[in-house]
């Protein structure tokens, strides 16, 4: 059988070696793409004819070494740095995006479709400049053409204007709102310093977590 490639492939079953063969494979053996081998081994053979069975596929006359078909070590990293976050390279595109505080699933799905990015690829295999357009587009989304209700901060107090935070950025933004509520005695803002809950949900039977209380009996 004839592959894409011009290279013969045979299939061998069964084959046993002889006692003076060396322990050696094909020359252009392929490992890049290991085939099923549950209905016996098989091996890609050239032109030159120079291979004879062994128990492992095929054996060549002589030692010659293999050749990995991977991709360059440059081209993958292990580890993204994308919006201040150190990302898994392994995380395909939809799920590593996500990695980034203040970016969910939505915003992740609609920018990979924007930009014309493939949301099933590894993240590690991202050119620079791709990084930085994503970078870009996070940094600003109504510049990006993003409706409204995208962002996560419909009204900021600080500029006025309808802007969307990620990493750092969106933590700093939230402590000062906290801080802001504990500083005009607002009731939102005393429940948070008494650490209680803030949106309106019982705590007859939930929300005991903390110091615990135990009952003061009078002494004698």
């Amino acid at each position: 059988m004839v592959n894409d490639a011009g290279v013969r492939r045979r299939r061998h079953t069964n084959a046993t070696p002889s006692e003076d063969q060396e322990a050696s494979y094909c020359r252009e053996h392929v490992i890049s793409n290991l085939p099923d081998t549950s209905r016996g081994p098989v091996c890609q053979q050239t032109d030159n004819n120079d291979y004879k069975a062994c128990s492992g596929g095929i054996q060549a006359s002589q030692p010659v070494r293999l050749r990995l078909h991977a991709m360059p070590e440059q081209e993958y990293r292990h580890i993204i740095r994308m919006a201040g976050k150190d990302i898994d390279g392994q995380e395909n595109l939809l799920q590593g995006i996500t990695r980034v505080t203040g970016v969910g699933l939505r915003i992740s799905k609609a920018l990979l479709t924007k930009l014309n990015l493939d949301p099933t690829s590894r993240l590690g295999y991202l050119q620079d400049e791709d990084i930085k357009r994503i970078e870009g587009a996070l940094a600003d989304l109504n510049k990006a053409g993003f409706p409204q209700w995208y962002l996560n901060r419909p009204i900021d107090r600080t500029t006025g204007r309808m802007i969307h935070l990620i990493g750092p950025d969106l933590e700093f933004a939230t402590k000062n709102d906290i801080d802001r509520l504990r500083r005009i005695r607002a009731w939102r803002g005393i429940r948070h310093s008494l650490g209680l809950k803030v949106r309106g949900q019982h705590t007859r039977s939930t929300g005991r977590g903390g110091t615990a209380i135990g009952v003061s009996r009078k002494t004698e």
